[in-house]
């Protein structure tokens, strides 16, 4: 499984990225996209339990959670919860390539700590011809 990170504002605590992998498919020049966006606690200091609004895009396709989340006490730095998770198939290029999009937007309300943005401005992955 391969990882993009997004920027979490106000934080040292938790981390917030998207986890793909993917599957090619040559006679139907398609490949399918396995992904999740996950929540990893960084310290043994602080746990995340808060709001949050946030939404991935894989292809354009939208990907969205909003709701309270609640890590405290459930495990030490390292601990890893996935937020939303979904499959996309996407159509290669009539020559096999395929640049797939991936992107991140939302924000976070957590031990009153006010509003915080998670975000990752588009990047466009190669899958593999």
């Amino acid at each position: 499984m391969a990882t993009i990170k997004c920027t979490v504002q106000r934080s040292s605590w938790y981390s917030v990225y998207i986890e793909y992998s993917s599957k090619q498919d040559t006679i139907n020049n398609q490949s399918t996209i396995t992904h999740a966006l996950k929540l990893k606690q960084l310290t043994d200091d602080y746990d995340f339990n808060g709001y949050m609004d946030i939404a991935y895009y894989v292809e354009g396709e939208k990907f969205s959670y909003s709701g309270n989340i609640d890590i405290n006490n459930k495990g030490n730095a390292g601990y890893t919860i996935t937020i939303k998770s979904g499959t996309t198939i996407v159509d290669h290029h009539a020559n096999g390539a395929k640049n797939v999009a991936f992107s991140v937007s939302g924000s976070c309300n957590s031990g009153g700590y006010g509003p915080g943005t998670i975000s990752l401005a588009t990047v466009n992955v190669p899958m593999p011809t």
